[in-house]
């Protein structure tokens, strides 16, 4: 089995990792003072564009990140949103999913405090602690996605499932309920479910 220590760059925070998986809950991080970030990033951070500091204040919304401390998941894709949605959850530590294709091809970016990204792994697992996330985003609908985020996500940790999908509400509904999540939300932008 795999096992040692993940070093966060921008915290400095050692996270051991038992069985194979990093355990955010042995170790759960204070919250940063964030003071020393520009004023003009209160509007929004260098670089994002107006429609992701948008799409952070949804997720931010949907998840009632106002309530959270701990670990917030954005599964792949969503990871543009992560420093602005760190600026939103100042409590919480994002967890952003970079997948191989993304890793390899995009260059890394800059360390942000608040931010960790993480790589997806071969079988699609999640290289976290059942029940160690406090809210979770993902893309897309697809069962063994929804399956997983349902694993790590601790009880009365929400999910939002973003976009419509091709499956259709119904099935969404469906997939949530079976992976013992209880659908909370339902709007045309997405579906917030809850573990039970």
């Amino acid at each position: 089995m795999i096992g040692g220590w993940l070093g966060c760059p921008a915290c400095e925070a050692r996270y051991p990792i038992q069985d194979g998986a990093v355990c955010f809950a042995l170790a759960p991080p204070e919250p940063r003072d964030r003071s020393d970030r520009e004023a003009s990033a209160v509007e929004s951070p260098p670089g994002s564009s107006e429609p992701q500091a948008d799409a952070a204040l949804l997720v931010a919304a949907l998840l009632s990140l106002h309530e959270v401390a701990g670990y917030v998941l954005l599964g792949q894709g969503l990871g543009p949103m992560a420093a602005e949605l760190s600026r939103l959850a100042p409590a919480s530590e994002i967890v952003a999913l970079r997948g191989r294709e993304e890793g390899e091809e995009r260059p890394a970016s800059p360390p942000s405090a608040g931010v960790t990204y993480l790589s997806d792994t071969p079988a699609g697992s999640l290289p976290l602690r059942a029940g160690s996330v406090a809210a979770a985003a993902i893309r897309g609908a697809r069962q063994e996605v929804i399956a997983e985020a349902a694993r790590v996500l601790r009880p009365d940790g929400r999910l939002a499932v973003l976009g419509s999908s091709p499956a259709g509400e119904e099935a969404v509904l469906s997939l949530l309920k079976t992976a013992g999540l209880e659908p909370i939300v339902v709007d045309p932008r997405a579906i917030v479910a809850r573990r039970v």
